[in-house]
């Protein structure tokens, strides 16, 4: 009985863990960046966000879709204006943050 116990306690183990050590060898797909298109369709100032129309994004799988994204430092919210096209560098990170690390 304390083998059969000990079998699943390593099985689960090794599956709670595999995400981790995927991540701190670089393997998440979503933690690189990749350059995309879109169109502003609102700046969101008080949260210093940019609601984008961006287009399919075929490294992720992603469709083409309307979403938020956080600026990384140094851009800066006041330099965007709704209906702007946009090309830009973008990270994902976490659960749902995209973040725009730059214009190209």
């Amino acid at each position: 009985m304390y083998a059969v116990i000990k079998r699943y306690f390593l099985l689960a183990l090794f599956i709670i863990t595999l995400p981790v050590t995927a991540l701190a060898h670089g393997e998440d797909k979503h933690e690189m960046t990749v350059v995309t298109t879109g169109v502003i369709k609102s700046v969101l100032t008080q949260t210093k966000q940019l609601k984008i129309q961006h287009q399919m994004i075929p490294e992720w799988d992603m469709q083409a879709m309307q979403m938020k994204f956080s600026l990384a430092l140094p851009l800066k919210i006041e330099n965007f204006k709704e209906g702007q096209t946009i090309k830009f560098r973008m990270r994902h990170s976490n659960m749902m943050k995209f973040t725009v690390l730059e214009i190209l």
